[in-house]
């Protein structure tokens, strides 16, 4: 059945990825091919480096992908989606490919030429307006945005109210990292759309020895500030998918978004935030 194929893709795209990662050399880019359903494929491009993180596909954004391409209901159809921490680009690629609307894929300065180099790779040749096989990678845009509180002055086109149907965040919680400036851009993003939803996917990492034994923990502080102002469920997928470090999660905020008309509000509102996720007031 449809399900079960999807599997086969799902657990052969992973043994794919460990192999291409055991035996990439250092910096060395590398295409291949993403298939997404029996008839839908997605050229990759990929750097295997020890610093770059974002410029591999990895596990959890496969799962998502599996999922959504999976889902009878409609997840992705006719919504505007903005991805953040989009790494390659090639999770928005897909969604773009799998009938949404508008898709924005953002991250770091760094990563814009990789995710710029994957929306060329699967441009078709006979790319134009009036194709309808084509039109859909008219759809992808490629953004800077930076983690945390100043992400909406310095990427205001991304901040106007209401734009965005449907958040995807995947695999972008780390041991290694705070998560407050991922949760700011995330909770900003679902106050100022607050009819969307957000779905994440997150590989568990335990954290490194030192920061246990202190008891830091960064990625069960990411689900805390989160579940501090959303409504979390985790997603079921076939337990044949089912991995004890992948998840798949539904966010949605629990507040109807009411935006301060004052600066003065504006600040209040903030820093009454940052104290709700456990920050220090600044």
């Amino acid at each position: 059945d449809g399900q079960g194929l999807m599997m086969k893709v799902f657990v052969l795209g992973l043994l794919g990825a460990r192999i291409a990662l055991s035996s990439a050399s250092s910096r060395t880019p590398q295409v291949s091919s993403l298939r997404i359903t029996a008839d839908l494929s997605l050229s990759v491009e990929q750097e295997f480096t020890d610093a770059e993180e974002g410029s591999v596909l990895w596990d959890a954004s496969r799962l998502l992908l599996a999922y959504v391409a999976a889902s009878s209901d409609s997840i992705v159809k006719a919504k505007r989606i903005i991805e953040i921490g989009s790494g390659t680009g090639v999770v928005g690629l897909a969604l773009a490919r799998l009938g949404a609307s508008s898709v924005v894929v953002t991250d770091k300065a760094s990563q814009l030429q990789l995710m710029r180099r994957n929306v060329q790779h699967n441009r078709p040749l006979c790319c134009n307006d009036r194709c309808k096989e084509c039109s859909w990678i008219g759809s992808v845009d490629v953004c800077s945005l930076t983690w945390g509180e100043a992400w909406k002055q310095e990427t205001p086109e991304l901040a106007a109210p209401k734009q965005f149907d449907l958040i995807v965040c995947c695999d972008c919680v780390y041991p290694t990292c705070s998560p407050a400036p991922l949760a700011d851009v995330l909770l900003d993003l679902l106050d100022i759309n607050p009819e969307a939803s957000m779905l994440l996917a997150a590989e568990y990492r335990p954290p490194p020895a030192m920061a246990a034994e202190a008891g830091i923990d960064h990625v069960q502080t990411f689900f805390t500030i989160m579940r501090g102002a959303c409504e979390i469920s985790r997603v079921e997928v076939p337990r044949e998918w089912q991995c004890d470090e992948i998840s798949l999660w539904m966010i949605r905020h629990v507040d109807s978004y009411n935006p301060p008309t004052t600066a003065a509000g504006a600040t209040a509102r903030a820093r009454s935030r940052r104290q709700a996720r456990g920050y220090a007031a600044q």
